[in-house]
């Protein structure tokens, strides 16, 4: 293989690596955008719920609610995290 195939082969290999990179950005952010809407609503409604009936709850039930909130807090964070990380070369 000479110099200029060579060249052109790298080329080639660097096109396709940015081209990868670029559907692992996507699909990063595809991923993000889909679970956000689920784990906000999980939120809201382990609040409402709290707000709403938190007086007559006994403590195993807030405890579980507890834990709710927890899981979709550390998903959140889990999902910010994946945003935030960078495409490793």
């Amino acid at each position: 293989m000479n110099d200029a195939e060579l060249r052109d082969q790298v080329a080639q290999l660097a096109g396709e690596l940015a081209a990868a990179r670029a559907q692992m950005a996507h699909l990063r952010f595809m991923v993000s955008h889909e679970l956000r809407a689920p784990l906000r609503h999980i939120g809201a409604f382990v609040q409402v719920i709290e707000e709403d009936h938190g007086e007559t709850l006994d403590a195993a039930v807030r405890g579980h609610l507890k834990t709710i909130q927890d899981a979709a807090s550390k998903a959140m964070q889990v999902l910010d995290g994946l945003l935030a990380g960078p495409v490793k070369p």
